[in-house]
């Protein structure tokens, strides 16, 4: 037999060597060798598909995928179940999209299981709303092109020009990282009313749908803010340099601010996390955010947003999910990765177990992932699943007990800050896990903050 098809040098998503040892004939098409973020991307997905047989190691280049770019034949899922399913998950989506174009929107149904949280009608109202803002207001429109040249051109103060502003978002790092910022962002948005323009780098527009119909949420190749990917905390424009040159007040005007909420950044610029955005930033009309990770948690202790966020998820341990499911759809190419290896080697499991590794892992439990990190967070959170934590040792000692049940499918906030938003004693180290019972400190590292549903308050 020949060695690959035994496979003993057979590769984990060779999607050409699969066809060929089960005998079927693939079709002749250019191979395209997809980058490590497509691969992580796949691997994200693939975990939501519940319980699932898959030992990820952590080296995103290591197997050398080729998958050709499919639509043909991706709404066969649908077809075959004989299951009438809520394609549109209780309203979260809107009907109309080209199901060509990204055939992940209404397909994705039929490979997860049912929705374990459901919107409520006020954040779909909401959702709708941010759709009719960014149709109204993003790129190609009137109102996109006057911003860019009063940016351009450095005019300030124009915070009520055509009704019109806007939230930019800087991901990076790894693909978790970006996944969880652009979750952050896009509630940080919902919130403020602005519209989402997330900088494409070198990957977002291969790996994610466009989420809103009629426009696009990618940061246009010709925005005029020369630079913008360069700033840093130290920059005059960050919230931090903006606040200890007291420049909030009523009468200050700012071309754009820069929020710098990096894990790390300075107890100044986490101070954004408590701007009551009706005082100060609503006078701003570009606001620039550069994040990797989660800050819902962060978002529920500013009592600004507290009403508005409990209206859109009286469930707490729901938001990253529902967001995620609205917001993120993988692009076709991505999706027929992961449609191709659930065919390959799912399908037909009788028993699935699920395991993402980032260190080392031995364990017996359905779902298990690695301490501290955001893929473990995103596969488990998309996928609507509460995982067991393997606690990461600390001066060479295994912790007691090495593993945890997470409280919640919440991702965890890595870098919050330790100050409460009304005192604002930025002096004093104050632990934020306990300020409202719906927000603690995380199982796998204490300082940091996750959302969960009290038990007071959780169906019995």
């Amino acid at each position: 037999m020949d060695k690959k098809c035994s496979g003993e040098e057979s590769n984990w998503l060779e999607v050409e060597e699969a066809a060929r040892c089960t005998g079927k004939k693939a079709p002749i098409v250019n191979p395209r060798r997809w980058s490590s973020a497509a691969n992580a991307m796949a691997v994200a997905l693939i975990m939501t598909i519940p319980p699932i047989l898959f030992i990820f190691s952590g080296r995103l280049d290591a197997p050398a995928v080729w998958i050709k770019s499919t639509v043909a034949g991706l709404g066969a899922r649908g077809a075959e179940s004989s299951k009438k399913l809520d394609v549109l998950l209780g309203g979260l989506l809107l009907p109309g999209f080209d199901g060509q174009s990204c055939a992940s929107r209404y397909q994705s149904v039929y490979y997860r299981k049912n929705m374990t949280r459901s919107p409520t009608p006020y954040l779909i109202d909401q959702l709708r709303r941010q759709e009719a803002l960014q149709r109204r207001c993003g790129p190609g429109t009137d109102a996109y092109r006057r911003a860019s040249d009063r940016l351009k051109s450095g005019v300030k103060g124009v915070d009520t020009v055509d009704g019109c502003s806007y939230l930019v978002l800087l991901s990076y790092r790894g693909l978790g990282n970006r996944i969880l910022a652009a979750a952050s962002a896009f509630l940080y948005a919902m919130l403020t009313g602005r519209v989402l323009l997330v900088d494409r780098g070198k990957t977002m527009g291969d790996l994610f749908c466009e989420p809103f119909p009629g426009t696009t949420w990618l940061l246009p190749l010709d925005f005029p803010l020369q630079g913008y990917r360069d700033l840093g905390e130290d920059a005059a424009e960050s919230y931090g340099n903006v606040t200890l040159r007291n420049e909030t007040g009523g009468s200050s005007e700012h071309r754009f601010v820069y929020m710098h909420l990096d894990h790390a950044a300075s107890v100044e610029n986490k101070l954004a996390y408590c701007d009551d955005h009706r005082q100060f930033l609503h006078r701003v009309q570009w606001v620039v955010m550069r994040t990797d990770g989660y800050i819902a948690p962060i978002l529920f202790l500013n009592p600004a947003y507290q009403q508005e966020l409990h209206r859109m998820f009286p469930r707490k341990d729901s938001v990253f999910y529902i967001v995620s499911r609205y917001l993120l759809h993988p692009t076709n190419d991505v999706w027929g990765m992961v449609r191709r290896f659930y065919d390959s080697y799912l399908k037909s499991a009788d028993e699935r177990l699920g395991i993402q590794i980032r260190v080392f892992v031995k364990d017996d439990k359905p779902i298990v992932t690695s301490g501290w990190s955001t893929f473990g967070y995103v596969g488990t959170a998309l996928g609507g699943l509460t995982p067991y934590i393997m606690i990461k040792p600390e001066d060479e000692e295994v912790p007691d007990p090495p593993c945890r049940r997470a409280m919640s499918m919440e991702p965890c906030a890595q870098g919050p800050p330790y100050f409460e938003c009304t005192r604002k004693e930025v002096d004093k180290l104050l632990d934020t896990g306990n300020l409202v019972p719906h927000v603690r400190g995380c199982e796998d590292m204490s300082w940091g903050l996750k959302l969960i549903e009290p038990i007071s308050e959780k169906d019995v």
